[in-house]
């Protein structure tokens, strides 16, 4: 039942996950593996059941089978402590779709993409947290709480508006 993910991509995980050889022992193992592989592409209600090993002559066969089940989508971005003046720039260069498919890394990447955006405008201490929320009918709705801190870059001070102190000579 692996369409979305394809068999190598799913070699790969097992393989990365050091269960080459332990899988013959725990299927669990790679039941979970393979899961949240899916769960990390927006498969939420993934399913991976292990069949018991088949030999066939010499050969050990071990089979999983997998339903995919729907993907679930991103329909709704909410940016929670931007301020107001700030918020069209963040939606743009957060660039999540919506609707569009839930998928870990992107979300991941929209919260690096935000925090770049906002330590190269002098925000050093932005905190950022991604909360996805996901509802029944697998909607998901991404939340970007953002902890602004001081703007660095206003409240430098400018050197040619700061006057030399002098200290009086002795003679």
């Amino acid at each position: 039942g692996n369409r979305q993910l394809d068999a190598r991509r799913l070699a790969g995980e097992i393989a990365r996950a050091g269960l080459d050889i332990e899988a013959w022992l725990d299927r669990e193992a790679v039941e979970k593996t393979l899961r949240q592989a899916y769960n990390e592409e927006g498969f939420l209600k993934a399913q991976v059941n292990g069949r018991p090993l088949i030999i066939e002559g010499s050969t050990g066969v071990l089979l999983f089978e997998i339903a995919e089940g729907p993907r679930a989508q991103i329909t709704s971005l909410k940016l929670a402590g931007v301020a107001d003046a700030r918020v069209a720039e963040v939606e743009k260069v957060a660039a999540v779709s919506t609707p569009g498919p839930f998928v870990v890394a992107d979300v991941n990447e929209a919260r690096r993409r935000i925090e770049d955006h906002y330590r190269e405008r002098g925000f050093n201490d932005v905190d950022i947290e991604a909360q996805p929320t996901v509802a029944p009918d697998d909607t998901v709705t991404v939340t970007f709480t953002i902890a602004e801190g001081p703007d660095r870059k206003s409240t430098r001070l400018n050197s040619s508006h700061v006057s030399e102190s002098r200290m009086p000579s002795s003679a």
